[in-house]
């Protein structure tokens, strides 16, 4: 009785059969990342919803929205001498409004934990302020966007400062952040020792944005939740901090003026950006494709495409008078 032996396959039909997985591959692979994406973009505005619950449950207990950054309740008249902000007696200038908003986000023991004393001598006693302290260097998930797995660590130190978590969202200071060595003045909802009420955004709820995505800096050296310090001796006068707080069309080179030898563009406005471009620090973007997502005053988030640039600085103002409705962004 003969058996039949079967024959193996031949070089050709090996070399197709493989063509045939590539191309499966091919096809495969960008679908599943397309899912990947839209998860995180999904993750991302739902931390963004929790960050709008967060600021609005706060402005309900004080009456007022919390600090972009510096101590709730503050009046003391800020003196500059020799690159150093003066302390409030609370010692709490450091502090953002994600560090105020701690206890709104399930992170009470994380807020409780924030040392008022300075954890970090040299530079406390070098800018007269506190500086970082070890609870700082928490990592907050609902500060973070997986689109961006760069925030999943804290930074290691720096010029021997504490450890500190990361966050992909800033608060909007306004339209520009009026630098030139003064304090600003500014006009959105978070900034530098902001006291904004709901009844001051006379342009809506409904059409001022709170919140947007911007994420940390190429070299991880900016975009904290827990601020380092009030002002930038490097400027050599008064500025403050870039981690929390953004401007939607930024015209100062702080924290950054060039990137790899070449100088940033300003004013930095919303647009597409890189996490391997410094420059892009400087301004609103996200790490999906198209746009990026804001909540608004009114606690509602939104995703908004980079085209809607020429309406954003309408959006960044608490009572400018601008018209906007929903069909314009």
């Amino acid at each position: 009785m003969f058996r039949t032996r079967r024959a193996a396959f031949t070089l050709i039909e090996l070399l197709v059969v493989m063509a045939i997985i590539s191309v499966l591959m091919g096809l495969l692979l960008p679908a599943v990342q397309k899912v990947r994406e839209s998860a995180n973009r999904t993750s991302c505005q739902n931390n963004l919803r929790q960050l709008g619950i967060a600021l609005l449950s706060f402005h309900d207990a004080a009456r007022r929205l919390p600090p972009g950054l510096g101590a709730t309740g503050d009046t003391k008249v800020v003196t500059v001498s020799n690159f150093k902000a003066a302390t409030n007696p609370a010692n709490q200038r450091v502090r953002s409004w994600m560090s105020h908003i701690l206890p709104f986000v399930e992170q009470q023991n994380v807020y409780d934990a924030l040392a008022l004393n300075p954890a970090d001598p040299t530079n406390s006693s070098s800018f007269n302020i506190t500086t970082n302290d070890a609870a700082g260097k928490a990592i907050i998930n609902t500060y973070l966007c997986p689109s961006d797995p760069r925030g999943a660590t804290a930074t290691p130190l720096i010029g021997g400062a504490a450890r500190t978590g990361f966050t992909h969202y800033a608060g909007v200071g306004g339209v520009d952040s009026s630098w030139g060595g003064r304090w600003p003045a500014s006009d959105g909802l978070l900034f530098w020792r902001s006291r904004v009420a709901m009844r001051d955004v006379k342009d809506g709820t409904s059409n001022t944005v709170m919140v947007g995505e911007r994420p940390p800096s190429k070299n991880l050296e900016f975009g904290y939740w827990h601020s380092l310090d009030t002002i930038n001796w490097s400027k050599g006068g008064p500025d403050w901090e870039f981690d929390t707080v953004q401007y939607m069309s930024n015209s100062d080179i702080a924290p950054f003026g060039i990137n790899n030898g070449s100088p940033c563009a300003f004013p930095a406005t919303f647009g597409p950006g890189r996490i391997d471009n410094n420059c892009d620090f400087n301004h609103f973007w996200s790490n999906h494709p198209f746009g990026s997502g804001f909540v608004f005053a009114d606690g509602s988030v939104r995703f908004l495409m980079y085209g809607n640039s020429g309406v954003m600085n309408a959006l960044a103002t608490r009572n400018g008078g601008e018209t906007t409705t929903n069909t314009d962004f």
